[in-house]
Parts: C-alpha cells; structure tokens; sequence
C-alpha cells in the first residue's frame, strides 16, 4: 500500500506524537509476544478494561512512532495496521481515550465489544459532532489516517458541537448503529 502521501503529511509539531493502531491479533501469536518484548515502552493496549484485558494479545494496540522516518518499516512489516493518528496527547494518555470507544452501547442499551477503529466505523463516528462522546473521542487528534485499497487517506473529523461534553460513553442511536453494522 502507498504510504508516500500519508508519510508527506506527517510534518508535526513538537507537541503532537505519532501513533499506529494495529491488532495484535492479526500477527502470530510468537510474532507479537516478540514484537511486544522488543517495544513494551512504546506499547500500550486499548484493552485495558478489567473484562478485557485477557484479549489484550488480539486486541487493538498503540505503537509510539518517535521517528517518523521508520513508520514505512513498521507499516511494511506489521499486519493488521488499522490507523495512523497524529494527536497532541501522549500515547499512554491517547489509548485509554480510545479504550472507550472499544465498547459502544446499543440502542437497546446492551453493550458490544466493537472494532470501532473500523474505516467504515471511523467515518461514520467522525460526524457525529453533536453527542458528548465525539468530543472525549477525538479530543488532542489532529490528524488520523486509515488504510484503504491502494494508500492511506486522511479521515475528515468533524469539529465536537458540544461546547461542555460530560459523557465519554459511546451510546448510539439506531440510525448510526445501522450506519456502522451494515457494512462489511
């Protein structure tokens, strides 16, 4: 996959960090454990709910990129990479915002486990700048960049319309619920 237009746009500032979202269980078991011992400084899980945290080796994890310059190596050599986010927060900081989106409560008020992370979920959560869990979801991320068949495309988020957001929980209304489960 292209990443030439994805690694040009990545001119940060020093207070923004680069991070690469990538399921662990897209890897071989023996694979990650050795690739999890190598940058366990640089790791840090989106499981990290108590339920959850015996799935963390299939689960969602964020890669610290500090030097842009070796993103293409990890990009080549790590499957299942899911999102590239530039944001203003640290990564620990980063994962356990973006833990929350791992769970999203239905319109029947049951809860899923979701790979919101998703291109298609991504796109659809991106516009919904009007409930409260958009601005804790987003909040710090200035640039977030998902696969696609042939190169990498930055994901348009909308600016949050809450001006004091108090619930970070991701409820959705059926519309957007449907929106996210229709597709593949």
């Amino acid at each position: 996959m292209d990443s030439t237009e994805l690694i040009t746009a990545l001119s940060c500032s020093s207070d923004e960090n680069i991070s690469l979202l990538f399921e662990a269980g897209a890897q071989p078991e023996e694979g990650f454990l050795a690739f999890k011992e190598h940058h366990e400084n640089q790791l840090h899980s989106l499981y990290i709910h108590p339920q959850l945290t015996e799935f963390q080796n299939y689960g969602p994890w964020l890669l610290e990129i500090d030097n842009a310059e070796r993103l293409p190596d990890y990009l080549a050599s790590l499957q299942g990479c899911a999102a590239v986010i530039v944001s203003t927060r640290y990564p620990s900081m980063l994962a356990v915002q973006l833990s929350r989106g791992c769970t999203m409560v239905q319109p029947d008020g049951s809860t899923a486990l979701t790979r919101f992370y998703a291109s298609h979920v991504m796109e659809t959560l991106a516009q919904c700048a009007d409930c409260d869990w958009h601005a804790f979801l987003f909040n710090g991320i200035t640039q977030w960049w998902l696969p696609c068949e042939t190169q990498w495309q930055a994901l348009a988020i909308k600016p949050s319309e809450v001006d004091k957001p108090t619930n970070h929980i991701i409820r959705l209304d059926k519309a957007t619920w449907q929106q996210i489960t229709d597709q593949p």
